[in-house]
């Protein structure tokens, strides 16, 4: 196959392609008013992630922080867009580069904490939808 006109044939759906990423791990924000919630998703430790991190169940995660200029920029991406949570994807190069997926507003987060006591991210949505 030598283009995408032989792949695709006429009258395919529209599609996107991205070129592929030699991925160090990858991270799931999750954005809750102006609170991020980032952990690192160790997707690279298994054969059947590396890919795609939700082929597999039990992946080892960790809190991150992300830099500030980051940071800044998600929140105001949500406010742009008039939404107040987000679960953003993102993936961290192996020359530590990172790589903006998508923003999936109905995103799961509660698998990030299972090891934790109690859920800052369901307690930051509580609050923001108390205020």
């Amino acid at each position: 196959m030598n283009n995408l006109e032989e792949y695709f044939c006429p009258g395919s759906a529209p599609v996107l392609l991205q070129e592929k990423l030699e991925k160090k791990s990858e991270l799931r924000v999750t954005v809750v008013g102006d609170r991020l919630f980032s952990y690192r998703i160790y997707s690279q430790e298994n054969d059947f992630s590396k890919v795609d991190f939700r082929h597999v169940d039990n992946l080892r995660t960790e809190k991150c922080q992300l830099s500030d200029e980051i940071s800044t920029k998600l929140i105001k991406m949500i406010k742009v867009w008039n939404i107040s949570f987000a679960a953003v994807d993102l993936v961290e190069t192996v020359s530590e580069e990172l790589f903006f997926l998508e923003a999936n507003v109905a995103g799961n987060w509660l698998w990030l904490e299972k090891e934790q006591d109690g859920s800052e991210i369901a307690k930051a949505i509580a609050d923001l939808l108390t205020q």
